[in-house]
């Protein structure tokens, strides 16, 4: 047979029943419309009409000229000319600058002959300008400080085949039968170091015969040097040891001229 199985527990007793809830708060008291004001006595009153305001008087006409144009006509727009550089090519500001080859009636013929070598070195012509200077010619500067004959004419040739963007400017040409003197001033680009350089130099001369026998240019080197060297000119271009070093390598750059020439 089975067991007997035990009696259940006995129920739980009933929860207690909860309060009632609280009374529900009385309604606010409504607050009383506000009074309305009086009026004020200085402002007009609202059905009063606005003030009437006077139309500004009209502004005369003003008369036209005789040559004028009504103020309602309409002219047709102007079309500027197209504009051009304020550069010109480089061609012409050499033969602007370069003085003029031919003789006035008045000019010296040592004078005309000067004329002749700048205008040549404006061109870039080496050959005219060695064809102003005698065989035994002279030249100095304080670049090439002696050269003589051959070297002071393949000086000139080297120059004006290297330079790619020589500028000329010669003035102050004047010569007598024994002399002569010119101011003139080069811009152009240094090779060795890719610097702009404009320099300015008085040149004088000895004639002969029709002929440049001696050619003395000075120039401040020091000035020079700082816009050719940059820094190391800026710093050193006034001590000998800058300008024997520039000299030394000029000297040579003409010897491989001439002897590929």
């Amino acid at each position: 047979p089975l067991p007997e199985e035990p009696p259940l527990a006995p129920p739980e007793p009933p929860l207690p029943e909860e309060p009632p809830l609280a009374p529900p708060e009385p309604p606010l008291p409504e607050e009383p419309p506000a009074p309305e004001l009086a009026p004020d006595p200085a402002l007009p009153p609202a059905d009063e009409p606005p003030l009437a305001v006077a139309p500004a008087p009209a502004a005369p006409p003003v008369p036209l000229l005789a040559n004028s144009s009504p103020p309602h006509a309409i002219t047709e727009p102007k079309i500027a000319a197209p504009q051009t550089s304020r550069h010109p090519p480089m061609q012409a500001r050499l033969a602007r600058h370069a003085p003029s080859a031919v003789p006035s009636p008045a000019m010296h013929e040592n004078e005309a002959l000067i004329r002749r070598f700048y205008a040549a070195f404006a061109r870039s012509d080496g050959e005219g300008m060695v064809a102003c200077y005698a065989s035994d010619v002279a030249f100095s500067d304080p670049v090439f400080p002696d050269l003589k004959g051959a070297r002071a004419a393949g000086m000139w040739r080297m120059l004006t085949q290297q330079a790619t963007d020589l500028e000329i400017e010669a003035s102050g040409i004047s010569a007598d039968d024994h002399s002569g003197r010119a101011h003139w001033e080069a811009r152009y680009t240094f090779s060795a170091t890719g610097r702009r350089v404009h320099n300015v130099i008085d040149a004088r001369f000895v004639l002969r015969d029709g002929l440049i026998v001696r050619h003395d240019d000075e120039f401040d080197f020091w000035r020079w040097s700082r816009q050719a060297l940059g820094v190391p000119g800026l710093l050193l271009g006034w001590t000998p040891l800058v300008r024997n070093k520039v000299r030394a390598q000029a000297g040579k750059a003409l010897d491989r001229f001439l002897a590929k020439a």
